[in-house]
């Protein structure tokens, strides 16, 4: 199975919400499948529009949440597990920095975004040490001439945000009503949020060329501006094709939009992107956490890293956690730094 990890901007809100608790349900109590009707009662009873269901339909199956189409469907694996990660890491959101770090020729750059939680004051104290703020995108950054750069960057993003950090102690519906916006109409409430993804495909590796090939020829999922494409369109040879479009449905890599048209999902395009584009060697989503006055790092997955990568970070103390390294016995905001510059260290030096 191909994985990565990444960090994950998403918008969540109450009413997704509730109808994303709901399919959780379904699924514990009943089992995976769960049928249009299923859906449709469960919206309804939750006093949502026929179009309004089909609309979160549709996005479930872009993002990999269900698989199926039209009368049946599938509540997937990464469903259950974001769906359930909304509340059990509700606790980080006011006491986190998601960092995304990208190694390019002439220079690195580190970002994050400024999401519901952080506190305006604390992206303010980048401003402070030099750090932009693009309010519009909602992103921090810094660009980096040289690793020594990186370091003091890094330095002072982590010293101005640690006076900010806190556990957040309530509920995720709670979070969403005190931190997000509050919609015009209706009780409803909205929030930019990160995440700690998880993509993974079970057909990727043994479909690359084809799924290389839709993704050169069709660009993106339709919901991205890309283009659909039909059963004749697929490049491979004819005696897999049929099995290609049974298990590439299954996985959640492509889904049905017509009876006859197909497109590729947001779920693959991230994961073929992440190939293309050798996110192995030129990427690391790094998360930075705060708990009970220690600290944690997140480092995402990525099923491309290099052997002597993986021992030297299991050497740092790093252990594999639902599809994520973590470090989570630093006690002092010193020792989450140097661990976080020694695991950058060497992905400069020996992974690039």
């Amino acid at each position: 199975m191909y994985s990565v990890g990444l960090n994950l901007f998403q918008n969540v809100n109450t009413k997704r919400h509730m109808l994303y608790n709901e399919l959780l349900k379904w699924a514990v109590q009943h089992g995976r499948f769960i049928s249009a009707e299923d859906i449709n009662n469960i919206g309804v009873s939750l006093g949502y529009s026929p179009q309004y269901i089909h609309n979160e339909i549709i996005g479930c199956l872009y993002a990999n949440f269900l698989t199926g189409s039209e009368r049946s469907y599938f509540v997937t694996d990464r469903a259950v597990r974001d769906f359930a990660l909304y509340e059990s890491e509700v606790i980080y959101k006011t006491a986190e920095i998601p960092y995304t770090i990208s190694f390019r020729p002439n220079d690195i750059k580190v970002s994050f975004y400024h999401l519901a939680g952080m506190s305006p004051d604390m992206a303010k104290e980048h401003k402070t040490v030099k750090w932009s703020w693009n309010q519009s995108l909602k992103r921090i950054m810094h660009h980096c001439k040289t690793f020594g750069e990186l370091e003091q960057a890094l330095l002072d993003s982590i010293s101005v945000s640690n006076p900010f950090w806190a556990e957040y102690s309530g509920e995720f519906i709670d979070f969403l009503k005190e931190y997000g916006q509050k919609y015009r109409s209706g009780a409803v409430y909205s929030a930019d949020m990160n995440f700690r993804g998880l993509f993974q495909s079970k057909t990727l590796e043994k479909y690359s060329s084809t799924y290389m090939m839709l993704k050169k020829r069709y660009i993106n999922p339709v919901d991205w501006g890309g283009y659909p494409f039909t059963y004749d369109d697929i490049e491979c040879e004819p005696s897999i094709k049929k099995d290609f479009l049974e298990e590439a449905l299954g996985d959640g890599m492509i889904r049905c939009i017509d009876n006859d048209k197909f497109t590729l999902t947001g779920h693959s395009s991230i994961l073929i992107d992440a190939i293309i584009n050798r996110y192995h060697e030129k990427r690391l989503s790094i998360i930075v956490r705060k708990k009970h006055d220690c600290y944690s790092l997140w480092l995402g997955s990525n099923s491309n890293y290099s052997i002597p990568f993986l021992d030297y970070i299991t050497t740092l103390g790093f252990k594999l956690n639902d599809g994520w390294y973590v470090h989570d016995a630093l006690k002092t905001m010193k020792d989450m730094y140097k661990t976080m510059i020694c695991l950058c260290n060497f992905f400069v030096r020996y992974v690039r």
